[in-house]
């Protein structure tokens, strides 16, 4: 598997388990505010834990992205590609150029007379 690969994986996870705790945290601090009590140490702690996982996260996805785009880059396209020197694959490179390269379409012999259908 490439790197890009699982970077993209292992940062989709730390996104949905940091946004887990994130969510958890603020639904904790949030009933806490309801009530009018003081939130709990353990709310706050969610609520940073699973902002560092979730930007960390965005990094980590981040980074895949430009290994993938990097490593797409040099893949060779249509576009990318060099021409082949096309005058090399030609018989007429050779010295030995056979007879019926000066008439090509009359290579076969005399076209002139009956022709079946």
């Amino acid at each position: 598997m490439q790197a890009h690969s699982k970077l993209f994986m292992i940062g989709g996870a730390i996104f949905i388990v940091g946004f887990l705790l994130l969510a958890s945290g603020i639904s904790a601090y949030a009933a806490a505010h309801s009530d009018g009590a003081e939130p709990q140490l353990w709310s706050g702690l969610l609520l940073a834990v699973g902002g560092v996982l979730t930007l960390s996260s965005a990094g980590i996805l981040i980074r895949s992205l430009l290994l993938q785009r990097r490593a797409s880059e040099t893949v060779q396209t249509w576009d990318s590609r060099d021409d082949p020197d096309v005058t090399r694959s030609r018989p007429a490179a050779f010295g030995d150029r056979p007879k019926w390269m000066d008439r090509p379409v009359n290579h076969m012999g005399d076209n002139y007379g009956h022709k079946r259908d």
